[in-house]
């Protein structure tokens, strides 16, 4: 082969390999992207899932034009933090999949004096949690999608039952997210003169007796987006069944294995939505401030009536014509 000819497409290798490394924001490095994701279970891998997939979609997969670092604490407030921290230092952007992750992350940053983009998913409220000083025109280098359900949906869908009088709400207590839904759950049920027990854990171990120390009167039970209880939702499950309790959660996903009816986010299409918005900030196009956080506009209706059938539940036809899915 002529020298000519070699060094052409030399060249011309050389050249692709430029359009590849400079795909991250005009920088001919390649971007890190640290995942913080504080529990293995099935709504916060669905939305691992749907975040990398929107990735992909927008041109930027791992061990190609990107470098993806996972970490799990487990639900370890202590592993959290200092995973946060390791994944900050590390790299360009950094994403918290659930409340005690997303701040834990933010935290890092502003203590490390970096501004980064934080993006964050499964949070049900970014300014409470201190995340971001307002959903949309915020001066924060952060953003992302909350998973907050309409709780009036559930209470709606609990009526449709009959004799549904007294609702177990059962969550942990250390969770921020949880408590901010359980106050509005109350306020939603007083107001239609339902009754309601507390069940604030403090320690999953404790889940199966706060339930069994329910009163004979309850008719349900309530779990907002918990990450701890739905990591343990086999046993909320069990004692459902062995006293014929209604469950009924915020999050769809638990319907598969858990509870009988679930209300809220489709957890994969929200984990893409801030997929999109990682793809905008790596592309140079916006920064995490330009971007609003956001709500995912249309809930989905899961409903399980085999899981029903175990504790002697029928779940009206209503509720079953108007589901998603029925498992």
């Amino acid at each position: 082969m002529k020298k000519g000819k070699l060094f052409t497409l030399s060249l011309a290798a050389s050249s692709m390999l430029a359009i590849a490394l400079t795909s991250c924001g005009g920088s001919s490095e390649v971007k890190k992207i640290g995942i913080l994701k504080f529990v293995e279970d099935t709504p916060l891998n669905l939305a691992e899932t749907g975040f990398v997939n929107a990735l992909k979609a927008g041109g930027f997969e791992d061990k190609k034009n990107i470098t993806l670092n996972f970490q799990n604490p487990n639900a370890d407030a202590t592993k959290n933090s200092s995973m946060a921290s390791s994944l900050v230092l590390g790299n360009d952007i950094v994403f918290g999949i659930a409340t005690p992750s997303a701040v834990a992350l933010k935290t890092a940053v502003d203590k490390n004096g970096l501004d980064i983009p934080v993006l964050f998913t499964a949070v049900t409220n970014p300014t409470g949690a201190g995340l971001v000083s307002s959903m949309t025109n915020h001066s924060e280098n952060v953003t992302g999608m909350s998973d907050m359900t309409d709780v009036n949906l559930i209470v709606d869908a609990l009526t449709q039952f009959d004799n549904v009088d007294n609702v177990g709400i059962l969550y942990n207590v250390s969770e921020s997210n949880s408590q901010y839904q359980v106050e509005l759950m109350k306020d939603a049920l007083k107001a239609k003169n339902l009754k309601y027990e507390d069940k604030g854990v403090i320690d999953d171990n404790l889940i199966t007796s706060s339930i069994n120390s329910l009163s004979d009167t309850v008719d349900a039970i309530y779990i907002p987006t918990d990450n701890h209880i739905a990591n343990a939702i086999g046993q909320v499950r069990e004692v459902a069944r062995s006293k014929g309790l209604i469950t009924i959660s915020a999050d769809a996903s638990l319907v598969e294995n858990g509870t009988m009816i679930g209300i809220g986010v489709n957890y994969e299409t929200l984990g893409e939505e801030v997929g999109e918005m990682a793809v905008e900030i790596l592309k140079g196009n916006k920064t995490a401030k330009d971007i609003d956080c956001a709500w995912q506009s249309d809930p989905i209706m899961y409903v399980n009536k085999a899981i029903a059938g175990e504790a002697g539940i029928t779940i009206p036809e209503s509720l079953i014509a108007s589901a998603d899915k029925a498992f």
